[in-house]
């Protein structure tokens, strides 16, 4: 059985204490940490920040569930999230 070739070209770019780049254009998706190091006000610039650019911003739990194949199951705690993360996939 052929299954092909599948490249992934992926291009990461972490950073440690550091903001946000001005210009998010050339980011298609941002996968933060939880935010424990930040107070409530720094991690709502940075989601406002990824809001205004139009880039998508998940966390690292949520990111590593989905590519799991289980992303739905651990938002069920979260009706409304979850009904969003369900929405999204279709």
């Amino acid at each position: 059985m052929d299954r092909g070739v599948y490249r992934l070209f992926l291009r990461v770019d972490s950073r440690r204490r550091e903001r946000l780049p001005e210009d998010l254009g050339e980011y298609r998706l941002i996968i933060h940490c939880g935010g424990c190091m930040l107070n409530r006000r720094a991690m709502l610039n940075r989601i406002q920040h990824a809001e205004k650019a139009a880039v998508p911003l998940t966390n690292y739990g949520l990111a590593i569930a989905t590519a799991h194949g289980v992303g739905a199951r651990v938002l069920e705690a979260f009706p409304a999230a979850r009904a969003a993360y369900l929405e999204s996939m279709q």
